[in-house]
């Protein structure tokens, strides 16, 4: 994110003199952010016994989420069977 200023040099030669000539002229790049996508960087671990079901609370489905932008993250409305 943010600017990025090139500077292009731009050379001709004349084939029957030899003689140069240069221009020269900067190009700014402006890079606007984008909103990155969260990263998991672990697993979620749960047991129950078989045929049981489960409630696994928001912080434990999030634990290993992270977000790059600083976002607040959330789990809503999830089911499994």
């Amino acid at each position: 994110n943010g600017d990025v200023t090139l500077t292009v040099n731009a050379t001709s030669t004349d084939v029957d003199t030899g003689t140069t000539a240069t221009a020269t002229q900067d190009v700014t790049i402006h890079i606007s952010p984008t909103n990155d996508a969260p990263e998991v960087t672990g697993d979620i671990t749960a047991v129950t016994a078989e045929d049981n079901s489960i409630t696994l609370a928001q912080g434990q489905l999030l634990e290993h989420a992270v977000d790059i932008d600083g976002d607040d993250l959330s789990a809503i409305n999830l089911s499994t069977n």
